[in-house]
């Protein structure tokens, strides 16, 4: 019976690290692929604006409209554009004044896209969109580190309820085996309270009343 207890708990333990692990493994891999995907959208969008930026043709004007309205005016994300030489020239979703430390900050994290007006067969790169991600994805590149912190610490109080609960089988184990104990060791002790009052009497008081001393 108690192997068949501690084989159960052990094995449900066990099933319980597993089931944890495996969670845990696709919603990080599942928030990543999503943070990925919105990157992915995020450069879409800046060439979209690039494209637009590089100045419409006749024959785009329509489509180029449509972006604008569609495209260019809900982007979220902070976005700066320059010129070739690198000088700010307009911006979006940005809030400090200082559009050059801002261009830097978008670099290090976006490669920024250039903006180019071809004419045939030649190009002349008129300046770039730097961009940056929106407070949504930055938001969801800490969630990986989030689930990392509550997982371990579910499995830190998962792991701690099974001591208690190994902890109080063992104490019913022993508290069991103490009351059995205790059962055996008062079926001699009562038949030699017997045998002595049967010798009461019969042998010297000072020997009585060592071996009843012993015996209580």
């Amino acid at each position: 019976m108690n192997l068949k207890r501690k084989f159960s708990s052990r094995t449900l333990a066990i099933y319980f690290l597993i089931g944890i692990s495996i969670i845990g493994i696709i919603t990080y891999v599942y928030s990543n692929y999503l943070i990925q995907r919105i990157k992915k959208e995020t450069e879409t969008t800046s060439r979209i604006f690039a494209k637009y930026a590089s100045g419409p043709s006749m024959e785009q004007e329509a489509l180029l409209e449509l972006i604008f309205q569609e495209v260019i005016q809900r982007i979220d994300f902070p976005v700066v554009m320059t010129d070739a030489e690198g000088n700010p020239t307009s911006s979006k979703n940005v809030l400090t004044d200082n559009l050059r430390k801002t261009v830097e900050k978008l670099d290090n994290s976006q490669e920024p896209i250039p903006i180019v007006i071809r004419h045939g067969s030649d190009s002349t790169l008129v300046g770039y969109v730097h961009y940056g991600l929106s407070p949504f994805t930055k938001s969801l590149q800490i969630l990986p580190f989030v689930e990392t912190i509550f997982l371990i610490a579910f499995l830190f109080i998962g792991f701690w309820g099974y001591l208690i609960y190994r902890k109080s089988e063992e104490e019913k184990i022993w508290n069991s085996l103490a009351r059995e104990t205790a059962h055996q060791l008062a079926t001699p002790l009562s038949s030699l309270s017997g045998w002595l009052e049967a010798f009461k009497g019969k042998i010297s008081d000072d020997i009585y009343e060592g071996i009843r001393e012993d015996t209580k």
